[in-house]
């Protein structure tokens, strides 16, 4: 059993325009730290891509990882940073299914962080 998450941190850009890309980093900084409060020893978070991030957490099953990713979407958007000051993310949850490839399982939890994206960011969607 494995549940994975996919975050993108809502605005990247703007925030790297607005404020330059040194604040940009601090931002990515932030966010790691932030998630990795909230992480078991035994998960696993990897850079995916410019703003996104991947979380991978061995032995969790869908429900527990839902909970985690709201955890992680409420703690961020609750707190306030001194430059850019509220920071929210978007996140995509999947569970491994019988059968399932990996590449399978990122891309439905990829369209579920699309769906976070395009439904207003700053929410937690499953994947189908």
């Amino acid at each position: 059993e494995v549940s994975i998450l996919l975050i993108d941190i809502d605005f990247f850009k703007q925030i790297n325009d607005e404020h330059g890309h040194l604040v940009g980093d601090q931002v990515l900084v932030e966010v790691v730290e932030r998630i990795q409060q909230n992480l078991r020893v035994v998960d696993s978070i990897y850079r995916w891509g410019g703003e996104e991030f991947l979380i991978v957490l061995p032995g969790c099953k869908l429900a527990a990882a839902q909970e985690l990713a709201e955890r992680i979407r409420r703690t961020m958007a609750c707190e306030q940073d001194a430059v850019v000051g509220t920071i929210t993310l978007s996140l995509g949850v999947g569970a491994w299914q019988p059968g399932e490839c990996s590449s399978t399982l990122l891309r439905r939890t990829d369209q579920a962080l699309y769906r976070a994206k395009q439904s207003g960011r700053n929410r937690t969607v499953i994947s189908e």
